[in-house]
């Protein structure tokens, strides 16, 4: 029998469609050149503001201006104060590299940055910042590494989920998209539902150095502002801080933004009688029926996980009532759903659906014809109610003589 452990699979295909602001503690793994005495590849660090980012001596200069860009824009929309763990690799790697593990030495480049937070970075952002001398080799309407990043990235988040008992959800750039929204291929048609790939960036693509990639430090922040059942697209959060954005050398209010969200990559957009720009959405390179399609359901979920892994693993190797049969007492396996379920929702609140006086959001069932006895395996199934979100609104809109 293998070492006693907590086996948790998420279900899917469930709804039908598709903990506070440290639940998306953010991380950045950035190429990136070293700075002499003050910041080293390959190494972990922690800054809470731009002097700390300073301090590191990471300003903007040619050689680290895209990872201090990155850091400004995350701070002008989470604030100073906010959490940020950064880890700088070699200009000359790939983005695929950093979820690939090192020929020589096993090392994956995104699990250190991981690893050195002690799990407690809930969401990665990969940073393309090459050599100068980098041009994309188009494939399907984008650089063809995004693509072998996209598959291996969602295999190394599906395996640190499952090894560490700590979700990962990861955003990505759509590094040399050139504006063809007809040759970019959709998303829809993939299984990455941990990954996010954004187009559209605060400066444009022409510039002293050609910009080939987007504004993944305004999404950090915005992600790392709200709590996590909050859509990053959400209006009534306000505009995002930067006042011009593009894609390509379009500025966004331009470009036909909802044919990238169709094809489920996040953007900008503008929205008609009001100022500023806002995301188009929070959807993930998967289908949008599968149940973790959104950000937001998929980061309310990992909370679930989480909550579930701690209260589940205090039982492990506990004495339990059981029949004659081997099944578990009916008093003792409704006692163990309380808990489990108090737990959850405690430290939920507002993450779920509820209302003083609803029901619970949180459904806990423990199957009491199962036979612990010979198995030693205790079959649990938990639900847990999420938010709807509103994408469209219908209105019928008229005249009428009565006061009806």
């Amino acid at each position: 029998m293998g070492l006693p452990n907590i086996d948790i699979k998420l279900g899917n295909g469930q709804i039908g469609s598709v903990l506070p602001n440290e639940d998306r503690t953010s991380g950045v793994i950035s190429g990136a050149a070293a700075v002499a005495g003050k910041f080293e590849l390959g190494k972990a660090y922690t800054v809470k503001g731009m002097v700390d980012v300073a301090n590191l001596g990471i300003i903007a200069s040619i050689d680290n201006a895209k990872l201090y860009k990155f850091c400004k824009e995350f701070y002008e929309e989470a604030g100073e104060g906010t959490e940020l763990w950064i880890f700088g690799v070699a200009k000359s790697t790939k983005l695929s590299d950093w979820f690939t593990p090192d020929a020589t030495t096993g090392n994956i480049p995104a699990q250190e940055i991981l690893n050195a937070s002690k799990e407690k970075i809930r969401r990665l952002y990969a940073l393309h910042n090459p050599e100068g001398t980098f041009a994309p080799t188009s494939e399907d309407g984008l650089h063809n590494d995004v693509w072998l990043t996209m598959q291996k990235a969602q295999l190394f988040a599906e395996n640190y989920t499952k090894q560490k008992y700590s979700p990962i959800r990861i955003a990505i750039e759509g590094v040399g998209f050139d504006g063809d929204k007809v040759a970019l291929e959709t998303l829809e048609t993939k299984s990455y539902n941990r990954i996010s790939v954004l187009i559209g960036d605060t400066a444009p693509k022409t510039g002293t150095v050609t910009n080939y990639g987007a504004a993944l430090g305004v999404m950090a922040g915005r992600m790392a502002a709200y709590p996590i059942h909050n859509n990053i697209g959400k209006v009534k959060n306000g505009s995002l801080k930067p006042l011009t954005m593009y894609i390509g050398d379009t500025p966004v209010e331009l470009y036909d933004t909802a044919a990238l969200h169709d094809k489920c990559y996040i953007t900008f957009r503008t929205h008609p009688k009001k100022a500023g720009y806002y995301f188009s959405d929070d959807r993930q390179a998967c289908a949008v029926t599968d149940d973790y399609s959104s950000n937001a359901r998929g980061d309310v979920i990992d909370k679930a996980y989480i909550l579930t892994y701690l209260v589940q693993v205090e039982e492990l190797l506990d004495e339990s009532w059981i029949n004659d049969n081997g099944t578990p007492d009916a008093i003792w396996a409704k006692d163990l759903e309380g808990r489990i379920e108090s737990y959850i929702l405690a430290n939920m609140g507002d993450q779920l659906q509820y209302r003083i006086g609803d029901e619970s959001p949180v459904k806990v069932y423990i199957d009491t014809a199962q036979n612990v006895a010979t198995t030693s395996k205790l079959k649990t199934i938990i639900k847990v109610k999420p938010w709807g979100y509103i994408r469209q609104m219908e209105t019928e809109l008229s005249y009428t003589l009565s006061n009806n």
